[in-house]
């Protein structure tokens, strides 16, 4: 899906073939504008990336993957507008919840620990409300819940196993330890699913039955002509009158250009004019999600086992898919690569252990989002201090002609699939607009 021939010059460059890169560039062609796709990578997706599980025929995620199509709007609408079929997560048939020194089968948490937890539960609501919808509040001073999780004092000075209970949820989810993500971060999180505190276990219930890959072709197929891969971007200048973006072998010119990269790499790129300070800053401030996806052919691993464990190596195991041979491929989630090599066996197989103690590790296999070029890191999260400092108003206004989107910058649905759409509508509006007063 390349670029046949040279393009001189077109209305529209969209750097970077994820979502958001994809949704913005096909809303422009659809609208009669010239767009041209640069992607790094030799293929659609971004931070996406549905494969075969080497020596199996079953495709699995490799990055993001579940979703709610009650919740997430924008992805709801391109689902049905393509007829993408989509499945249900299968409900578990048994738990591992290993936190305070404690293994419990049923209770998330301690029943003794129940009173207690219940005024942190009110806590995360009264937090959710001063983000209705997801929304922030320019009014509204953030200070006492941009704060790391493990600061935040209902979390903090929760009994052992609930508080690490609360742990292990966010540091999966965040791919990283507490002390490297925002409260703020997840309760404007939860307030988009409706205040629903329960949102990361029961809310993102759906996954594509065949993959993240069967939407962004479907996406894709349209500007298939304007897409080329294996181009990465040196250099974007700004001339005043158009913006010329220089690859490894060749100088392309815009009159406007969407820059989709993630921003733990954004730097990476040099800009003339420089950045604004403000959006430079936010690139350098970044995100700690370092999330380590391990998939696991294994034996012996209760069929439908869901675990979540704090400290441990995986904070979070899903017995996915049971295969033919009697074997099954389980995925986990961690991020400390000193405790947890998902490219090792016998790594792998330690660590699933303490959820499956007779557990057999067959073959494992991963993408290691945080040592590729283009990425740097899994998804976007908010660190503490993203929006008391500024940031996460960093990347809303243009740089002249450069515009930003993806899942990194979005207003809605951060860090998540539905994020990269929503932002990459928005934005091919924004530019849409300003082209038809240039012309």
């Amino acid at each position: 899906m390349n670029v046949t021939a040279p393009t001189d010059h077109v209305d529209v460059i969209v750097i970077g073939a994820g979502f958001a890169g994809i949704t913005a560039a096909r809303d422009l062609h659809e609208q009669g504008y010239s767009v041209l796709v640069l992607e790094g990578r030799d293929r659609l997706g971004g931070r996406t990336w549905y494969r075969e599980f080497p020596g199996t025929s079953t495709c699995v995620e490799y990055g993001g993957t579940w979703f709610s199509t009650a919740w997430m709007t924008s992805l709801a609408r391109e689902i049905a507008r393509y007829g993408i079929e989509v499945v249900d997560q299968p409900s578990p048939q048994s738990f591992l919840w290993a936190t305070g020194d404690d293994r419990r089968t049923h209770a998330p948490i301690p029943a003794g620990e129940f009173g207690v937890a219940e005024k942190t539960i009110v806590a995360l609501h009264e937090a959710m409300r001063r983000t209705p919808g997801g929304g922030l509040d320019a009014d509204e001073d953030y200070r006492d819940i941009d704060v790391a999780c493990s600061d935040w004092a209902p979390i903090r000075d929760l009994p052992a196993a609930s508080r690490d209970f609360a742990y292990g949820w966010a540091a999966m989810y965040g791919g990283c330890d507490p002390a490297d993500v925002s409260v703020l971060h997840y309760t404007r999180m939860l307030a988009e699913f409706g205040n629903n505190v329960t949102a990361l276990y029961d809310g993102l219930a759906q996954k594509f039955a065949h993959g993240t890959r069967s939407l962004i072709e479907a996406m894709a197929e349209p500007i298939a002509d304007h897409i080329r891969l294996s181009t990465t971007v040196r250099r974007v200048i700004d001339t005043g009158g158009l913006v010329r973006v220089c690859c490894d072998d060749t100088v392309l010119t815009a009159d406007r250009v969407i820059c989709t990269i993630p921003i733990n790499v954004l730097n990476n790129v040099e800009f003339e004019p420089a950045l604004p300070e403000n959006v430079s800053a936010a690139a350098s401030f970044g995100h700690k999600c370092m999330s380590i996806k391990a998939w696991a052919r294994t034996r012996n691993v209760p069929d439908g086992l869901f675990g979540l464990a704090w400290p441990a190596a995986i904070q979070w195991v899903s017995n996915e898919y049971p295969l033919d041979d009697g074997t099954s491929l389980v995925v986990g989630f961690g991020y400390d690569e000193a405790e947890l090599d998902a490219t090792d066996v016998d790594s792998v197989a330690a660590a699933l252990r303490h959820y499956a103690p007779d557990a057999e590790v067959l073959a494992v296999d991963t993408h290691d989002w945080t040592a590729d070029p283009f990425s740097a890191g899994a998804w976007s999260i908010w660190g503490p201090g993203w929006v008391v400092d500024g940031h996460a108003d960093a990347f809303t206004a243009p740089h002249g002609r450069v515009h930003f989107a993806g899942s990194d910058v979005a207003v809605r649905w951060p860090g998540w699939i539905a994020g990269a759409i929503d932002s990459g509508t928005q934005v091919a509006a924004e530019v849409r607009s300003t082209l038809r007063r240039i012309s």
